[in-house]
């Protein structure tokens, strides 16, 4: 009897040694974690083929709100079951390691795709396979593409796995759980822990948040174009568009400007933007418009581009009056590069300054267009005042035209100037020349004045030129005219008719010698003293200039 009940004792030793290798620690004492991407059935016909995978899901930042825990929430969609494989002899039995993505009540943006992942231990004696399921057991299915995925990867006892499911965060702003058990192949479902509690999913979809910035202004047009927005100038019943950049394409919101012209949009969060209006015809914008948090950005003017108004004008030719009538006859030729004036008022002998001024073109023609109303004078400026002028009268935006001026028959003139040409050359004891100016070689071993007018050379006055008839000629000249250089060297030949002139000038005639002499002709040749002119009916020839070198300056 005695050895029976020792033989029993051994075995029931036996029994419990072995019931000891099981593993129920929560740490995963140095076991390798299988990581299994769980993907939906393909069995199952009404469920479509779908692998739930982290690039199928977009990025979401997500902020844990508090830390993960292990409270253990009832299974409301699969009841337990007994969860020991009678067919086999092994228990299946799980535990809960981490969260090791989205904590309990992590806050995750309406309609954001965020991936689940629990790690669970294999703590039972059943190897799980591709015929355990890991299923939708109660709560929120949080848009998981089905509500049961077959595990793709093998779990021996001991081993660790992270379980992922691509979920979907609903659109209203709340607190939503889903849980989740295993099923083993014989359709029983398990959890974690010795009270098989659930695995959950516990986020909070917070509610829209406001923007504490703001946008407002004007719209205008700036019908006076004096560059302010004058109260008479703002816009009302324009449409105002908000969009963000860079593309300006996503639109935000549109309002309608008040009757003062104005708008606002509130509830903006930090960023850049682009503004645009548009009253049905005209479309204006502005873009890149950058805004701060909690910055309210005033005054930001919409600008319409302003209406130009039809601008007055008072047109005409300047001709010569060639046969002396007073008014202009077919055939009568233009003048061009006629100065006119424009004078307010109607005193119009009476010397004022012009309130605008124009030149004739080739043809004679003329046109002064500007902003002006009323009385004016419009007159032909000669060279001692108005040589014609007459009276209108026009109001903003009126085209007055013929108003036509004329001058008598134009007379020609040759006029220009006599400059120093300076060159000077002096030679020091060692033999060497020093040149000072504007020297060139003379072809002789020396040097003259170059014949250009240099910005540093100066005009001669009180030289007196001479005007002949007729072409120029190798003997004596004879002088139907004379002028003397002013102050600014300059000379002039007045009231010519057409034809041929010669311009000469003799260095030692006409009180010329005291101012010119010693020196010599550099221009128009060196050593040449005249030019030869030909003029047609009111020519203006210039510059017809001489220059001259002093030889001891």
């Amino acid at each position: 009897m005695k050895q029976k009940l020792a033989f029993l004792l051994i075995i029931v030793l036996i029994v419990l040694s072995a019931c000891s290798l099981t593993d129920s620690s929560t740490g995963t004492g140095g076991v390798p974690t299988a990581v299994v991407t769980l993907v939906a059935p393909t069995a199952v016909s009404s469920t479509p083929t779908a692998t739930a995978t982290a690039t199928a899901v977009p990025t979401v930042t997500v902020t844990a709100t508090s830390p993960a825990t292990a409270t253990a929430l009832p299974a409301t969609a699969v009841p337990a079951t007994q969860t020991t494989q009678t067919g086999t002899h092994c228990t299946d039995a799980a535990t809960f390691i981490a969260d090791v993505t989205i904590p309990d009540n992590s806050q995750v943006s309406a309609n954001t795709g965020f991936i689940k992942t629990w790690r669970v231990r294999n703590s039972g004696t059943c190897t799980w396979d591709g015929r355990y399921q890991l299923t939708h057991a109660g709560g929120h299915l949080l848009g998981a593409i089905t509500n049961h995925f077959p595990l793709a990867q093998i779990v021996a006892p001991g081993q660790t796995i992270d379980l992922s499911v691509s979920l979907v965060a609903p659109a209203a702003p709340d607190t939503y759980q889903g849980d989740w058990k295993l099923v083993n192949p014989g359709g029983a479902a398990f959890g974690v822990g010795r009270s098989n509690s659930p695995l959950w999913v516990k986020i909070v979809v917070p509610g829209a948040q406001v923007g504490q910035s703001s946008i407002s202004g004007y719209a205008w047009q700036d019908k006076n174009q004096n560059n302010v927005a004058d109260a008479n100038e703002m816009l009302a019943g324009v449409t105002i568009t908000l969009a963000t950049t860079p593309e300006c394409q996503a639109v935000l919101g549109t309002t309608v400007t008040d009757g003062n012209g104005r708008f606002r949009f509130d509830g903006l969060f930090a960023g850049s933007y682009c503004l645009f209006g548009t009253d049905g015809s005209t479309t204006v914008g502005q873009s890149s418009l950058a805004l701060s948090n909690n910055q309210q950005l005033t005054n930001v003017a919409v600008t319409w581009p302003p209406v130009w108004s039809a601008p007055t004008t008072v047109s005409g030719l300047i001709y010569e009056d060639t046969n002396q009538n007073g008014s202009y006859d077919a055939g009568e030729p233009g003048v061009g590069n006629a100065e006119v004036w424009l004078i307010p008022g109607t005193a119009c002998q009476v010397a004022a300054a012009p309130y605008a001024t124009t030149f004739s073109m080739a043809n004679g023609v003329y046109t002064l267009a500007g902003e002006f109303n009323g009385s004016y004078c419009v007159g032909l400026k000669g060279p001692e005042g108005l040589e014609d002028v007459l009276t209108v009268t026009v109001s903003s935006g009126q085209a007055v035209n013929n108003i036509n001026l004329h001058t008598a028959v134009r007379q020609a003139t040759i006029s220009g100037y006599l400059w120093n040409d300076f060159c000077y050359v002096s030679v020091g004891q060692d033999g060497i020349p020093t040149v000072d100016g504007s020297c060139v070689s003379d072809g002789y071993g020396g040097y003259r004045a170059d014949g250009m007018i240099e910005p540093n050379e100066t005009y001669i006055s009180g030289v007196t030129l001479q005007l002949q008839a007729g072409p120029c000629s190798n003997g004596p000249m004879t002088a139907m005219n004379m002028a003397v250089t002013d102050s600014n060297g300059r000379y002039t030949f007045r009231h010519l008719s057409g034809g041929t002139f010669c311009v000469f000038m003799d260095a030692a005639a006409n009180g010329n010698a005291a101012i010119l002499l010693p020196g010599n002709w550099t221009f128009p040749a060196p050593g040449i003293w005249y030019q030869e002119i030909t003029l047609s009916a009111g020519d203006q020839a210039f510059p017809v200039n001489f220059g001259w070198d002093y030889q001891l300056q």
